[in-house]
């Protein structure tokens, strides 16, 4: 979504694994920190990993060892990642910007208490409506249904984002490997495909005053969208706490957002 966002006038600004910053390190949450209070981003999108939070992952989990190390997985990315996306997100909300959040439909991490109670309005949506693509086993392009659900506070983004499947067609499974590319097709199908970014990037540009949400503090003021987007793709390392000194016992995230801007922090791999 970067060089879209880019072309559409914004100045954006990358943050990842790429350039040195790693989420799960409490010295890297400070410094991001320092950076949301310093350049205030208008919009922050928030794509945290969901892998540890799918259905299937309950299904794979057959031994009392392996739904063990399920439960333990997930506690820490909640306490971790979760929970820092949260804390990102009421913080957009409480001082008078946007925030969005994304994770699959189906995935369980909507119903845990760091997302279940955000504010927002909720977009469901089929990527297969927005051009989404990927080879089956016979090396054919096909379409990839892939539910997705965005909580926003921005109007505009949810109304862009509200097309479903009509299930006139046919859809690529995402089990396996993608051919040619050296990567699983779920790990492909992570990045968003030209045509969706477009819309999301078009819809998250869209000037529209924040809304004073229930919980939220009153907007004292409301500035124009001044039509920069700063990119801040944050990835993270999983790391166990036990086995890592500085790892965080805070929230962790993967962010995307607007600093008037975007931040965009993104999903890490556990």
């Amino acid at each position: 979504m970067t060089k879209i966002a880019t072309s559409l006038g914004m100045d954006v600004q990358h943050f990842g694994l790429n350039n040195g910053w790693n989420f799960s390190y409490k010295s890297h949450l400070r410094e991001f920190m320092k950076l949301l209070d310093e350049h205030q981003p208008e919009e922050v999108f928030l794509s945290p990993a969901c892998g540890p939070w799918s259905p299937m992952q309950n299904i794979n989990a057959k031994t009392p060892q392996r739904q063990k190390q399920l439960q333990q997985l997930r506690d820490w990315h909640h306490r971790v990642h979760l929970r820092f996306c949260r804390r990102i997100y009421l913080k957009q909300v409480n001082e008078g910007r946007h925030a969005h959040l994304e994770q699959p439909s189906p995935a369980l991490s909507w119903r845990t208490s760091a997302l279940s109670t955000l504010p927002g309005h909720r977009a469901k949506f089929s990527q297969c409506r927005y051009g989404a693509m990927c080879k089956n086993d016979d090396e054919q392009w096909m379409p990839v249904r892939k539910d997705t659900t965005l909580l926003t506070t921005k109007l505009a983004v949810a109304q862009a984002m509200n097309r479903h499947c009509p299930g006139d067609h046919q859809h690529c499974r995402l089990e396996g490997s993608l051919r040619g590319f050296q990567v699983h097709r779920a790990t492909y199908m992570e990045k968003y495909q030209p045509a969706m970014a477009s819309t999301l990037a078009a819809a998250m540009a869209t000037p529209e005053a924040p809304r004073n949400w229930e919980h939220g503090y009153a907007v004292q003021k409301i500035t124009e969208h001044v039509g920069k987007l700063v990119e801040l793709h944050v990835e993270g390392q999983v790391c166990c706490p036990s086995s890592c000194a500085e790892a965080s016992q805070e929230p962790w995230t993967s962010l995307n957002g607007i600093f008037g801007r975007t931040f965009e922090l993104q999903r890490c791999k556990p």
